[in-house]
């Protein structure tokens, strides 16, 4: 998906994120993570349900490892981008990226991940779309995002 975004044009380009996504079903069917029994499953339940919470636990699937370490990366390839284009939105006379900035996004990114996923939550990444918004608004101040945070 990534390559074809990247490297392709027209319709192709316009498709990547279909196309990763069929090609993801497709490995998953290969892998046997994704099944006649599974679809079944989902389809014999009921559209509106109260949730069961039972039995917490850890549990470890080493098939996981690969699509986990993919989807990582492609999150932390965003966040640099995200990081770069704020850093240019910030500074009028940017020649370069700065690294420090971009290793400690990095860093908050990857807590970020990491902290909700220990407890059964959502992990948290950066938004493309906010820093457009951001440059449409030109609010970038780290009181905006101080006081989004806290609330």
């Amino acid at each position: 998906m990534l390559g074809l975004n990247i490297f392709s044009k027209g319709k192709m380009r316009l498709y990547s994120v279909l196309i990763g996504i069929i090609f993801g079903y497709l490995i998953s069917v290969l892998f046997g993570l994704f099944n006649g029994a599974s679809i079944e499953k989902v389809s014999e339940t009921s559209f509106f349900a109260i949730p069961l919470i039972h039995g917490f636990g850890w549990k470890f699937d080493p098939l996981l490892m690969i699509p986990f370490v993919i989807a990582t990366l492609s999150s932390t390839l965003k966040t640099v981008g995200d990081i770069t284009t704020a850093q240019k939105i910030n500074d009028a006379n940017w020649k370069r990226v700065e690294m420090k900035s971009v290793s400690g996004g990095i860093l908050a990114d990857g807590i970020g991940g990491l902290l909700p996923g220990l407890i059964g939550g959502f992990g948290q990444s950066t938004s493309s779309a906010n820093i457009g918004l951001s440059i449409a608004t030109g609010a970038t101040s780290r009181v905006i995002a101080w006081s989004a945070g806290v609330y």
